[in-house]
């Protein structure tokens, strides 16, 4: 049985994209990280516009919900 299941911190989830955009193989993110290739494959497939876009996609919503706040006044 696994030693139970860690969750691929924000920093891997860069990591990975580096290293990725340099043509490293998922197997060497893996040794390179401790992590599975299947942890690595599944990061690729869930983020695969890379952690920044997951946080400017974040900081639009943000940026308009405030925007609309103030038209709204």
């Amino acid at each position: 049985m696994a030693s139970g299941y860690r969750h691929v911190s924000y920093e891997e989830r860069c990591q990975i994209d580096v290293l990725r955009k340099e043509g490293r193989s998922m197997a060497a993110i893996g040794r390179l990280l401790g992590r599975d290739v299947p942890t690595i494959s599944r990061e690729l497939g869930r983020h695969s516009g890379g952690p920044m876009a997951l946080t400017l996609a974040r900081l639009d919503r943000s940026f308009l919900a405030d925007f609309e706040d103030v038209e709204g006044e």
